[in-house]
């Protein structure tokens, strides 16, 4: 969805399936007959729409190296990972712009398990479902 431009509402974007493409940025030949320094979309997107359902914005299926989003499309599944007692860390940095809010969330909707990371008042809460029954919280200072 996009403001209308009388700011009284929304606007829904109509696509068919399989055939609507969307494109951030424009065709070269345009930039060039409006005069515009790039034909290429740089900043951020907040959230992406289309027939009222959320786009994930960080799994793109292709890319041309401008936007590549957090974690690029693998080919392979992967079916976990291990750390080693004492062996293993990961390290992750945010930029947000609220204090507060869903940074990331991946759940199976068959039993319920998920891993989420989230900012409640400045803190990063990370919670993990294995389980109808396990749930690990920690609680970053």
């Amino acid at each position: 969805t996009f403001p209308s431009s009388g700011g009284d509402g929304e606007v829904i974007l109509n696509t068919v399936p399989g055939e609507t493409r969307i494109q951030f940025g424009c065709d070269p030949k345009l930039a060039d007959e409006l005069g515009l320094s790039t034909n290429r979309f740089r900043g951020t997107i907040g959230k992406f729409t289309v027939d009222g359902q959320d786009l994930p914005l960080w799994a793109f299926s292709q890319t041309n190296k401008e936007c590549e989003g957090q974690f690029p499309v693998t080919p392979t599944r992967s079916i976990g990972y291990m750390f080693r007692p004492g062996g293993g860390h990961f390290t992750i940095v945010f930029s947000a712009y609220s204090s507060d809010g869903l940074l990331y969330f991946r759940g199976n909707p068959n039993n319920g398990d998920f891993v989420s990371v989230e900012l409640r008042d400045g803190h990063v809460i990370f919670k993990v479902l294995c389980s109808t029954h396990t749930a690990n919280t920690a609680l970053a200072k």
